[in-house]
């Protein structure tokens, strides 16, 4: 098979638009668990009804559930995601390992496709995924040329890489911007988009660039095809699924022709894509490695994306798949046999398909004897079907006489057999069931406190307190005094360079006398499994529910941070069940997105960050948010910090293990100021501060 198209399909319309102009497979979302909750999705009986309209043309369905699963939700996602299978799903796109987990060892009779939603963006990362189970891996966004074309080639699961539509501006998974600032969480589905909102960029207070900041342009990689496809990619994907049919049938027919011809993009193709639907031109943006300034959208709203649209253009692309149109047929064989005194016999056959159907006994003419032709002309009537008879054979005896209404009723049946054989469930009786066992582990009744640091000087404020894990970054490793307390944590996005130094700085952990080590990067996690270091999970693997806890306890962690989106309810039931201790951070100003495109450069529209400098990110009203750098990464900070102190009854009665406190720009004296605070439980909140998920959780 050759390298797939994959469209999207928000609604049944879409889902027509991308089969009639040449899609491979389509992927869609239903009423639950999907990352585009807002858009019209499918409920378990138009599932039914599209698989079938699919499979009868060839096109496979992939039913994205990649969000972010609470405990009390997961029995419901296991029986959606079987009840999808049985359906028609040819694959599931899955985000949260818990679900992804049960659904194995259920033995879930369809692929497991790891959702870009788990940021995977190198080699060690793909490896992991393998690992767990996963038969294909969607990569990051953010990844360059040459290492989508690394990945693809050294490792032997499939890869799927996004060619066209909206870019987030937060590595995928890893962005609470939403969720904190309004309640709505990327990770459920839901996000608000304030990414596409106006900022002003400040260093040391003074405005060094304003306007859409973080609004990307669209992505087309329309230019590179023939270079996707020599690397080995398996998969082109197109994002949309929130946008309207008439985008979906352009996209596809451009990526369809372009696959099929094994070239680049036209200019005319191009230009039909901008009228159609984009912000501001298209962006190559990562992949050609075009970011700064010129990948944003900047200067303008979002509300002029569909000024350029051409009603004609609309009206031709809708032509493509109005009812009645079919692009998709498939060419089938047909032998009939017509015998005096014995009923009609008719096989049909596509592929290795094959059915066969008996009609009305057929008499003895007595004036005008059925004709070769008439039997071609009845059997070749399939204009209703997606059917086109390619080859029929007449085995007809002389002064045999059937009526047409009886040509008609054989072809009629051979066709619902065969749309039934081609269209139906290849798994129509798999099921799962998810029930959660005990854990076996005691929940202690004595919360511990662990500290994060950000700086040496930090860490060596430390240095004589009895925290029960104190969290230092690898890189200042040599510069302080090395305890059993010592974890070193790497950054969480860790791409094919980052990765080989990150890689260099475990021997140099492992040298120093360091025996553990914490990350949320996956690849990460795996390569320091593999040295024999004790592993500490952080909040970027998005824990949510027990059976992802199960998953890493299998996997060698020895606690695991939750999900920052849990509420205390949720707490409560992810710890009830869990193997490993869980804990949660209690003070800190949470890391909102992770940003491969430097924000310093997009507001100077130039490189120009310097040491020692602070830049703050500063919304419409007025809150502002420290942004960090880590090479031309750009970290966003809430603008105010968790702050727990004085609730720790309320964490200690959830049974959480250790309470984590997540030092970024405090000074050491006041590192330990909150410090002392959170031991006696006696601290009074900062002016301005928040009580993160903890109270009102993320929908």
């Amino acid at each position: 098979m050759g390298i797939e198209l994959l469209a999207p399909a928000g609604s049944r319309e879409a889902l027509q638009a991308a089969v009639q102009n040449g899609a491979d497979a389509v992927y869609l979302g239903l009423q639950a668990f999907g990352a585009r909750q807002y858009a019209k999705n499918f409920d378990v009986n138009s599932l039914c009804e599209a698989a079938v309209y699919c499979h009868l043309r060839g096109v496979q369905i992939h039913v994205a559930m990649n969000t972010l699963i609470y405990d009390r939700e997961l029995s419901q996602a296991v029986q959606l995601a079987a009840e999808a299978v049985r359906a028609g799903a040819d694959a599931l796109i899955i985000q949260d390992l818990g679900l992804a987990k049960v659904l194995l060892e259920a033995g879930i009779p369809v692929p497991l496709h790891a959702s870009t939603q788990m940021t995977i963006h190198n080699l060690e990362g793909a490896r992991f995924a393998q690992q767990a189970g996963f038969s294909r891996v969607v990569l990051a966004r953010e990844l360059p040329r040459s290492e989508i074309k690394k990945i693809s080639r050294e490792i032997s699961i499939e890869t799927e890489v996004f060619v066209h539509g909206a870019l987030c501006m937060s590595n995928s998974g890893q962005c609470l911007l939403s969720s904190m600032i309004g309640g709505r969480s990327g990770n459920r589905g839901r996000c608000a988009q304030p990414c596409r909102l106006p900022y002003t960029m400040l260093e040391d207070g003074k405005n060094i660039g304003q306007g859409y900041l973080m609004s990307p342009k669209d992505l087309c990689l329309g230019a590179y095809i023939p270079e996707l496809i020599s690397m080995g990619v398996n998969s082109l994907k197109i994002e949309g699924r929130m946008k309207s049919a008439t985008y979906v049938a352009a996209a596809t027919k451009v990526y369809r022709s372009c696959i099929d011809e094994n070239r680049a993009i036209t200019p005319q193709e191009m230009q039909l894509l901008q009228n159609v639907f984009s912000r501001d031109r298209f962006t190559e943006a990562y992949y050609a490695g075009k970011t700064g300034r010129g990948m944003m959208k900047t200067e303008a709203s979002n509300d002029d994306i569909y000024e350029k649209q051409d009603p004609q253009l609309l009206k031709q692309l809708q032509e493509t798949y109005a009812p009645g149109v079919e692009n998709r047929q498939k060419n089938i064989e047909i032998l009939i046999q017509i015998r005096v005194g014995i009923p009609l016999m008719a096989t049909a056959r596509y592929k290795d398909i094959e059915v066969t159907c008996t009609g009305q006994v057929v008499q003895r003419a007595a004036g005008n004897p059925v004709t070769r032709e008439m039997v071609e002309t009845q059997l070749g009537k399939l204009g209703g079907s997606n059917f086109m008879l390619q080859n029929l054979e007449i085995e007809l005896e002389e002064e045999a006489f059937v009526p047409k209404s009886a040509l008609n009723a054989v072809r009629r049946t051979l066709v619902e057999q065969l749309e039934t054989r081609i269209g139906k469930a290849k798994q129509e009786h798999w099921n799962a069931v998810y029930q959660p066992q005990k854990s076996g582990r005691t929940v202690q009744k004595d919360m511990a406190i662990t500290v994060w640091t950000e700086t040496a000087a930090q860490a060596a404020a430390f240095a004589d307190q009895p925290v029960a894990r104190l969290y230092v970054p690898a890189d200042c490793i040599q510069n302080i005094e090395i305890s059993e307390q010592t974890v070193a944590y790497f950054p969480m996005i860790l791409r094919e360079e980052a990765m080989r130094r990150a890689q260099a700085q475990l021997q140099i952990c492992r040298q120093c006398g360091v025996r553990s080590i914490a990350a949320g990067n996956v690849g990460l996690l795996l390569c320091a499994k593999e040295m024999g270091f004790s592993l500490f999970g952080t909040a970027e693997l998005n824990v949510g529910n027990t059976a992802a806890a199960v998953f890493w306890k299998a996997f060698g962690l020895e606690a695991v941070e939750a999900s920052r989106e849990l509420n205390l309810r949720g707490l409560e039931a992810l710890i009830r069940q869990s193997p490993l201790p869980v804990e949660v951070t209690g003070y800190g100003k949470a890391a909102l997105m992770k940003i491969e495109n430097c924000l310093i450069q997009v507001a100077k529209n130039g490189c120009g960050c310097a040491e020692g400098k602070q830049y703050i990110l500063q919304d419409r009203k007025g809150a502002q948010m420290r942004v960090a750098k880590d090479g031309c990464i750009s970290t966003v900070y809430n603008s105010v910090p968790i702050y727990m102190a004085d609730q720790m009854q309320a964490l200690r009665r959830c049974g959480v293990s250790a309470v984590k406190l997540a030092f970024t720009e405090e000074s050491p004296r006041r590192c330990l100021e909150i410090y002392q605070e959170f031991v006696s439980g006696k601290g009074t909140p900062p002016q301005y501060y928040t009580r993160g998920h903890f109270y009102r959780g993320a929908e």
